[in-house]
């Protein structure tokens, strides 16, 4: 752990950001990072960072990067959007197909929603237009 974290922090020297914090729990790891304008570069620069730290360890971790609480913002943005969608789903007894998103997204998706006993969730579709479809019980 300590050698990651060390990739991480000459990692963000070099691009220019401070970290705010980083924390692990089994195998996720948690790195907010201070900066401005990179917040849409997020996906791209934790995509980067996962392959910096799997070449030059043998460690696996997951690695969850967040610049300025974007990432946090997102998902509580998506778990209220996709309940709204839910209940609609649950009240009107019709599927609801929504657009292609990240993996990430999907997962939130469907973590948020296996609470619910009145809708059920499916991945479908390819690479980036795999979507999640949401019906109801």
């Amino acid at each position: 752990m300590d050698k990651i974290k060390k990739i991480i922090q000459e990692f963000t020297k070099l691009i220019g950001v401070e970290i705010e914090e980083i924390s692990s729990e089994q195998d996720h790891l948690y790195v907010n990072l201070k900066a401005f304008g990179l917040g849409e570069a997020l996906e791209d620069i934790q995509y980067l960072l996962r392959k910096i730290i799997k070449k030059q360890t043998d460690e696996f971790y997951y690695l969850n990067l967040d610049i300025n609480g974007f990432k946090k913002k997102k998902e509580k943005e998506l778990k209220q959007a996709v309940q709204v969608v839910a209940d609609r789903v649950a009240l009107l007894k019709e599927e609801k197909v929504l657009n292609p998103m990240s993996s990430y997204e999907r997962r939130i998706i469907h973590l948020e929603l296996e609470k619910r006993e009145d809708v059920k969730t499916e991945s479908v579709g390819e690479g980036k237009e795999r979507k999640v479809i949401i019906r109801p019980s």
